[in-house]
């Protein structure tokens, strides 16, 4: 196992800059999610990390050593990419020994080596079969198992769950969870898919245009974004945003639709922020000691079995209510939410940082 560090890390192709500064620690045995939109930098990152891309300035150390110009065979890492990537020719057990086979370890030491590793994936009893033979979760499990071979220390994801339906990805991400747990190889994992992020990493990178937004973990992501960007992408249904003014009164628009409590010490334009979770659907009028109530129209209601997502709207504004699954709302009906500003965000409308309530 190793740690790794990014210094100063710029990339640029063409003359346009993908990653312009980039530093970021890694710790010995912690699983890190790189997670963005596309373009965002995240796939450059990992292909920098694996010596398939060469830095245009900045250094690259892997356990304590520089590697920023080293080969990827030289750098104690293994790589399993989006596409499977498996040879079609050969058996599932031929697959797992390549690479031990061509760095001439012992047969019997790889015998057993292919048998640990296709037992803990749950695929020893496909030893024998070739992978068209192989479901895609399968296929995938073959193409970890053949990383894993090698005991690197640094193992490194480029999305390889996307193939999956969502079911297998659901499978798949409890098995790279016990696999990290029980191994401690330093992981890390990029996707696009906020959901595989909050699930399985002990700490989310969450990038924009070549940037560290926020590197927390998943809970502290959540639940105190640094920007409106992170407080956007990480969550589903993505939080809901509110352009208002803050005045000693409390926050509101300037047509009265919304009046809320204020929050702080902020004053002029700002972003309210409120995840779905904390707007609730009121089945009676609230008493006269809640301010923070607005009358909002259901525009489309969604049931989707354990709870009802509800689309509603009042002028310009527009929001995602999560309800519970039996939640009496129809299309078209005007109806009270109640807004829970204890659990509301501030973000600057003019750079999106977040602004501390107290």
């Amino acid at each position: 196992m190793a740690d790794v560090i990014l210094e100063n890390i710029e990339k640029t192709y063409g003359g346009h800059t993908v990653l312009p500064n980039l530093n970021l620690t890694i710790e010995d045995g912690e699983f890190v999610v790189l997670v963005g939109p596309s373009g965002c930098g995240k796939s450059t990152t990992l292909q920098l990390v694996a010596g398939l891309d060469t830095v245009t300035s900045g250094r690259i150390l892997i356990g304590g050593r520089d590697v920023t110009y080293a080969p990827p065979k030289d750098r104690d890492i293994s790589m399993v990419f989006q596409s499977y990537a498996l040879f079609p020719h050969m058996t599932v057990e031929q697959n797992i020994a390549f690479g031990p086979k061509l760095r001439g370890e012992p047969k019997g030491k790889i015998a057993q080596t292919v048998r640990e590793i296709a037992a803990m994936l749950q695929i020893d009893g496909y030893l024998d079969r070739l992978p068209k033979a192989l479901s895609g979760g399968q296929r995938q499990r073959v193409a970890l198992a053949r990383s894993l071979v090698r005991h690197p220390g640094v193992f490194l994801m480029d999305e390889p769950l996307s193939n999956l339906d969502a079911k297998l990805r659901i499978e798949a991400r409890s098995l790279l969870a016990r696999m990290h747990r029980d191994l401690g190889i330093t992981t890390i994992y990029v996707t696009h898919d906020q959901s595989e992020a909050m699930t399985m990493g002990a700490r989310i990178v969450v990038m924009k245009d070549g940037r560290i937004e926020q590197a927390d973990p998943p809970l502290t992501v959540y639940n105190h974004p640094k920007t409106r960007f992170v407080a956007g992408f990480i969550g589903s249904p993505a939080m809901n945003f509110f352009d208002l003014v803050a005045t000693p009164d409390g926050l509101g628009d300037d047509h009265g639709r919304v009046r809320l409590d204020r929050m702080g010490t902020a004053r002029g334009k700002v972003t309210v922020g409120l995840r779905p979770e904390h707007i609730r659907l009121l089945d009676k009028l609230p008493g006269a000691e809640s301010r923070n109530v607005v009358s909002m129209t259901v525009d489309v209601v969604q049931r989707l079995g354990n709870e009802t997502l509800l689309d509603v709207v009042s002028g310009p504004f527009r929001a995602i209510v999560r309800a519970d699954a039996l939640a009496q709302a129809e299309p078209g009906q005007v109806r009270q939410f109640e807004f829970d500003m204890n659990a509301a965000h501030l973000f600057s409308t003019d750079d999106g940082q977040r602004i501390e309530a107290a």
